[in-house]
């Protein structure tokens, strides 16, 4: 995707690097463009960053979709004619105020409509102006996606279960899994920028959320939490997909005080007693009422055999398996390679995509499954 950024100046231009290098990690090209003369001084820094040459707002390149940040309230007459001949060709326009101005109460808009700049106002996120370039270089990025991205979740609520859990042993130690929750969040933001309410019900995560309008963050610790927290919202989405590593056993019972190893009636091998965590796909599967439902098969043998038990025994409508020892398809990297089985007896095999790529097309088929 070609991204035309049109940096302005202000205090604002000092969070430009950061959100370059966050466009460039999404394997965009970013087309550079200054919109005043008091931005040209940084003209040699923003064409390294970029790896393309300054642009003019007089002539400015062929691109998906605009990029105005920092962007000034008003827009300079310049900028505003840019804004408006991109608008009428068709292309999206985000813009990334810092300056103060009236919010705007509700929801964010559903669609790429919601970033769109008119020249005589700008139609802001619900909160106000300056909360998504406070949010960080991701948030804005995902952003800019959302506004080449088809609505097609718009209005809807999706669910999504993220990351490990983890069971305590004492206040030291305890077990867990090597979940990073790249794929789970991968999953929120492309229903996210599909235009979905998404409720990101998440153990600890090595992956940042961005602070998102329409993204609720859950952060929870144990099984027993995600299960409480995913009951408790899910009367109001139109699908749940728990991709959470969730523990299946957790101690018996956790010690006040750290287990010594020297202490009195600790044996030379000792055993931990372990019980069952509540099973969150299979509680959601019984519901007489349930969402559309996605599981996740994180597997080492017999990929396809023990994905397909599994959809039938919870319930799902769609069960995504994966075979963790794979390279490049487990826990702690970039890539995936899913298969999808539905209820329908369909098996889809994907290839090895990003974790973003994979989450796209989970949500392709989760929202032609919720299509009026």
């Amino acid at each position: 995707m070609r991204v035309l950024l049109v940096i302005g100046a202000g205090p604002g231009q000092g969070a430009v690097p950061s959100l370059i290098a966050a466009l460039r990690r999404r394997e965009w090209a970013v087309l550079p463009i200054l919109s005043t003369p008091a931005a040209a001084s940084c003209a040699d820094l923003w064409s390294s960053l970029c790896a393309a040459p300054v642009g003019f707002l007089d002539a400015p390149p062929a691109a998906d979709v605009a990029l105005l940040a920092p962007c000034a309230v008003p827009l300079p007459p310049a900028v505003a004619a840019l804004v408006s001949h991109r608008r009428a060709a068709g292309v999206p326009v985000v813009s990334v105020p810092t300056a103060s101005a009236p919010a705007r109460p509700g929801p964010r808009p559903a669609g790429a409509a919601a970033w769109e700049v008119v020249p005589a106002a700008l139609p802001l996120l619900g909160g106000g102006v300056a909360p998504l370039w406070l949010a960080g270089p991701e948030a804005v990025a995902e952003a800019v996606a959302a506004a080449v991205t088809r609505p097609d979740l718009a209005g809807k609520g999706i669910l999504v279960t993220a990351g490990p859990t983890v069971e305590d042993i004492d206040p030291v130690r305890f077990l867990s899994n090597r979940s990073s929750g790249l794929m789970g969040l991968s999953l929120a933001l492309s229903a996210w920028r599909r235009g979905a309410a998404v409720t990101l019900v998440h153990g600890p995560l090595q992956v940042a959320v961005p602070a998102l309008p329409g993204l609720e963050a859950v952060p929870v610790r144990s099984a027993a939490q995600m299960h409480q927290a995913v009951l408790e919202r899910i009367a109001a989405q139109a699908a749940a997909i728990l991709c959470a590593a969730v523990a299946d056993f957790a101690p018996r019972q956790v010690a006040a005080q750290k287990i010594k190893k020297t202490a009195a009636g600790v044996a030379e091998d000792p055993t931990l007693p372990l019980r069952r965590t509540p099973d969150i796909l299979a509680a959601l599967g019984a519901l007489p009422r349930r969402p559309f439902l996605v599981g996740f098969a994180a597997e080492t043998d017999h990929v396809e055999a023990h994905a397909l038990d599994k959809l039938r025994r919870k319930g799902c409508d769609l069960l995504c398996a994966n075979d963790v020892t794979e390279p490049g398809s487990g826990f702690a990297v970039a890539t995936n390679r899913i298969t999808i089985l539905a209820r329908d007896g369909s098996i889809t095999p994907l290839p090895l995509l990003s974790k973003s790529a994979a989450a796209d097309c989970i949500l392709d088929r989760v929202a032609a499954a919720l299509a009026p």
